[in-house]
């Protein structure tokens, strides 16, 4: 799982090199924390202790916050750019992600909504990738 932490923060980095360069706005800054969070949580495995597990929640929580807020914080920079349904779309992208996310700290299927919010958290990045990658967004 370390590993793939590690990945995943690699290519958020990455990725919002190339969203600051091709939508701008804000967005770019929550793909970087997200990032950044992704390295604390492989460098605080849960299981190793009790203070490790609480650093591990802190990077994890300021994982979901940033991942939910990416797609919010691109929504205007798309529409003003004249992708009004990108635009449409990453704001409910974004408030899914971000109320799944919420939910697992309310109680109930805490996994299921976890991985509802996550998964659609890295569908809009997966999406966005393509889209930059195909010249689709770029800033004007």
């Amino acid at each position: 799982m370390s590993a793939g932490f590690v990945c995943f923060g690699l290519g958020l980095c990455a990725f919002s090199v190339a969203l600051r360069h091709s939508v701008g706005g804000r967005a770019w800054v929550a793909a970087a924390v997200t990032g950044a969070s992704a390295f604390g949580v492989a460098a605080a495995p849960l299981g190793a202790s009790s203070k490790l597990d609480a650093i591990h929640g802190g990077f994890a929580t300021m994982g979901y916050l940033s991942l939910a807020l990416l797609p919010v914080l691109a929504a205007r920079p798309l529409a003003h750019a004249g992708q009004h349904r990108a635009a449409k779309a990453s704001m409910v992208v974004g408030v899914l992600a971000g109320a799944s996310l919420l939910a697992t700290a309310l109680g109930g299927p805490h996994g299921l909504f976890q991985r509802l919010g996550l998964t659609l958290g890295d569908a809009w990045i997966a999406a966005s990738a393509v889209a930059i990658l195909s010249g689709r967004f770029r800033r004007r």
